[in-house]
């Protein structure tokens, strides 16, 4: 049986394993384990809107992203 690949619905890496659920951020697909850390903020700040932004952890995953 040949293995599918699958792409992360927000940064379109190749997923390793079955990925992560991308809602708030996408409806569709699956996250990887990177972007899964912006879903988790993004639904806290939801939760919780007084949340400080913290930008600066998205800015790193993006530049240490595993290829």
């Amino acid at each position: 049986m040949k293995r599918r690949t699958m792409k992360c619905s927000i940064c379109t890496n190749e997923l390793q394993g079955h990925g992560h659920n991308p809602y708030p951020l996408k409806y569709k697909g699956r996250a990887c384990t990177d972007c899964n850390d912006l879903v988790v903020y993004e639904r806290i700040k939801r939760l919780m809107p007084d949340t400080p932004d913290i930008k600066y952890i998205g800015e790193v995953n993006r530049e240490n992203r595993r290829v």
